[in-house]
């Protein structure tokens, strides 16, 4: 969801749709991103994904 005025849908949809996986692609060996640190501002448990 994205908020906010004078916003190109088509520009943004462009965009986000060429970050898409093809049909086929494998999925990268390991995550790029790193686990957040939450702190103390969730009262749940985050579990690391399975590698």
């Amino acid at each position: 969801m994205f908020i906010g005025v004078g916003l190109r849908a088509a520009g943004l949809r462009d965009a986000l749709s060429r970050c898409l996986m093809a049909e086929g692609e494998a999925a990268p060996a390991t995550d790029p991103f790193p686990a957040w640190d939450t702190g103390d501002v969730c009262d749940h448990e985050h579990v690391a994904p399975a590698p």
